[in-house]
């Protein structure tokens, strides 16, 4: 049995500078204020700070030697928003979509495990896993929908986009992924692979939109 444990403890601290429209059209959305930023001249100064500490414990079971192996894995994880997340405002330049951010986000976590089973012989290796992740305060990139269920539109000079936010949620992920390999070592060989992911809104039991 080979046996891994790991932690780590990430920090950061930055600041946005918004223009004096950009601010206001934030503020008129109810979403930013001056708890969040200090107003000036010509810019609008927003910082933040964030703090994170994650753990991994990790154990592979050798069942038959070099052969059959198990795996499993336990670990928590952090990641801090973006500044698009953050306060985007507009078109994106990779979506045709409308984007709203949200300056209130705050840091992203989760925690999870997985179980995996490795077999390899003589010509075959082959490896198939399964695992499941919570998140608490996922920033969920979804569109707005009106009350008859239908997306809402913003229109501009470049033309009508649907519109979507950044919002946090509980979220949930499983599934499981799987791989084979024939002949890897021989001149011709071949290889297989799958995955199946599932997510969810703990809130509401609804699949989330994009994954």
């Amino acid at each position: 049995v080979d046996l891994e444990i790991g932690a780590r403890y990430d920090a950061m601290s930055r600041t946005a500078y918004l223009q004096e429209l950009d601010y206001e059209r934030h503020e008129r959305r109810g979403v930013l204020d001056d708890d969040i930023c200090e107003p000036g001249e010509p810019t609008t100064r927003c910082p933040a700070s964030y703090e994170t500490a994650s753990v991994s414990v990790g154990a592979i079971w050798h069942t038959v030697p070099e052969h059959v192996d198990l795996k499993f894995d336990l670990s928590t994880a952090s990641r801090f928003p973006n500044l698009d997340e953050l306060f985007l405002l507009g078109s994106t330049p990779s979506l045709p979509v409308y984007a709203l951010g949200d300056p209130s986000l705050g840091v992203e976590t989760s925690r999870g495990g997985s179980l995996t089973a490795g077999l390899r012989v003589k010509g075959i290796e082959a490896e198939v896993s399964g695992y499941q992740t919570w998140i608490d305060d996922y920033i969920y990139f979804a569109p707005n929908l009106g009350r008859d269920g239908t997306p809402r539109l913003e229109v501009t000079i470049q033309g009508a986009f649907p519109s979507y936010a950044y919002s946090p949620i509980q979220a949930s992920f499983y599934g499981s992924d799987g791989s084979v390999q024939i002949a890897p070592e021989g001149t011709v060989g071949l290889a297989l692979g799958g995955a199946l992911v599932r997510a969810i809104d703990l809130d509401t039991g609804d699949p989330l939109i994009g994954i």
